[in-house]
Protein backbone atom coordinates (compact mmCIF):
# COMPACT_ATOMS: atom_id res chain seq x y z
CA UNK A 1 0.00 0.00 0.00
CA UNK A 2 0.95 3.24 -0.52
CA UNK A 3 2.28 5.65 2.14
CA UNK A 4 0.40 8.59 -0.17
CA UNK A 5 -3.16 9.25 0.87
CA UNK A 6 -4.52 11.92 -1.48
CA UNK A 7 -8.06 14.11 -1.08
CA UNK A 8 -10.11 15.03 -4.02
CA UNK A 9 -8.87 18.87 -3.11
CA UNK A 10 -5.12 17.96 -4.54
CA UNK A 11 -7.04 16.67 -7.98
CA UNK A 12 -9.33 19.97 -8.40
CA UNK A 13 -6.20 22.38 -7.77
CA UNK A 14 -4.38 20.06 -10.01
CA UNK A 15 -6.56 19.85 -12.83
CA UNK A 16 -7.67 23.85 -12.55
CA UNK A 17 -3.94 24.41 -13.16
CA UNK A 18 -2.41 25.40 -9.41
CA UNK A 19 1.10 24.90 -9.86
CA UNK A 20 1.76 24.53 -6.26
CA UNK A 21 -0.77 21.85 -6.25
CA UNK A 22 1.16 20.28 -8.96
CA UNK A 23 4.89 20.58 -7.36
CA UNK A 24 4.17 19.32 -3.39
CA UNK A 25 2.38 16.12 -5.08
CA UNK A 26 5.47 15.26 -6.95
CA UNK A 27 7.63 16.19 -4.15
CA UNK A 28 5.88 13.40 -2.05
CA UNK A 29 5.50 11.16 -3.96
CA UNK A 30 7.30 8.43 -5.46
CA UNK A 31 7.05 7.67 -9.42
CA UNK A 32 7.40 4.06 -8.63
CA UNK A 33 4.62 3.81 -6.18
CA UNK A 34 0.93 3.32 -6.94
CA UNK A 35 -1.38 6.32 -5.12
CA UNK A 36 -3.58 5.55 -2.81
CA UNK A 37 -7.31 7.49 -2.84
CA UNK A 38 -10.18 6.93 -0.90
CA UNK A 39 -13.34 6.35 -3.38
CA UNK A 40 -13.94 9.68 -4.97
CA UNK A 41 -13.92 9.21 -8.48
CA UNK A 42 -17.32 9.82 -8.78
CA UNK A 43 -17.10 12.77 -7.06
CA UNK A 44 -14.23 14.03 -9.51
CA UNK A 45 -15.78 12.98 -12.52
CA UNK A 46 -19.15 14.23 -11.47
CA UNK A 47 -17.22 17.73 -11.57
CA UNK A 48 -14.87 18.12 -14.09
CA UNK A 49 -14.52 20.59 -16.43
CA UNK A 50 -14.43 19.42 -20.39
CA UNK A 51 -11.22 20.61 -20.71
CA UNK A 52 -10.10 19.47 -17.23
CA UNK A 53 -10.50 15.86 -17.89
CA UNK A 54 -7.34 14.49 -19.22
CA UNK A 55 -5.58 15.99 -16.69
CA UNK A 56 -7.65 14.20 -14.37
CA UNK A 57 -7.07 10.78 -16.65
CA UNK A 58 -3.46 11.54 -16.34
CA UNK A 59 -3.73 11.64 -12.18
CA UNK A 60 -5.95 8.47 -12.44
CA UNK A 61 -3.39 6.30 -13.86
CA UNK A 62 -1.48 6.65 -11.05
CA UNK A 63 -4.14 5.42 -8.37
CA UNK A 64 -4.49 2.62 -6.41
CA UNK A 65 -8.12 2.03 -5.15
CA UNK A 66 -8.89 1.58 -2.53
CA UNK A 67 -12.33 0.21 -0.20
CA UNK A 68 -12.56 2.78 2.66
CA UNK A 69 -12.77 1.42 5.80
CA UNK A 70 -13.28 2.12 9.40
CA UNK A 71 -9.65 2.46 10.12
CA UNK A 72 -8.82 3.87 6.81
CA UNK A 73 -11.53 7.07 7.34
CA UNK A 74 -9.67 7.67 10.38
CA UNK A 75 -6.19 7.78 9.35
CA UNK A 76 -7.33 10.12 6.50
CA UNK A 77 -9.35 12.30 8.52
CA UNK A 78 -6.59 12.18 11.25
Amino acid sequence: MSRILLDSTVFVDITRGVVRARAYLWSVVDEDEPWSITPIRTELLAGVRLNEAPTLRELFAHIQWLDVTVELADAAGA
